[in-house]
């Protein structure tokens, strides 16, 4: 027998040690750390229930999440940063400025297409 306590290929046909004693196989698991985020408790409970559907932890789901980033080497997702125009036009909805008010949609429709 091997050090490791069992037999090797060749002892196992010759039912004998063969030579030197084979160190033992070692196994390492990979470093790993603690990620804390804060995520609103309803996000996270409507996140763990599609989880829980494929089967993964929260831990598994957030690990492929990197591992996917890392592939793609950026979000492995569309995700785009807004132009100035956009941010405008959204700070301007925020703000309520800019806004048009139709009493039908036939009104809004007639104001939109009144430029086309």
């Amino acid at each position: 027998m091997g050090t490791s306590g069992t037999w090797d290929d060749e002892q196992r046909k010759n039912g004998k040690p063969t030579g030197p004693r084979k160190a033992p196989t070692k196994v390492r698991a990979a470093k790993t750390e603690i990620v804390r985020a804060e995520v609103e408790m309803e996000l996270r409970q409507k996140a763990e229930r599609v989880f829980d559907t494929l089967g993964l932890s929260s831990s598994e789901a957030i690990a492929l999440f990197y591992q996917q980033t890392a592939l793609h080497e950026g979000l492995p997702f569309d995700s785009r940063i807004p132009n100035d125009e956009t941010l405008e036009a959204v700070r301007q909805v925020r703000t309520g400025q800019g806004l048009s008010a139709y009493s039908s949609v036939e009104e809004m429709r007639a104001d939109l297409l009144k430029d086309a």
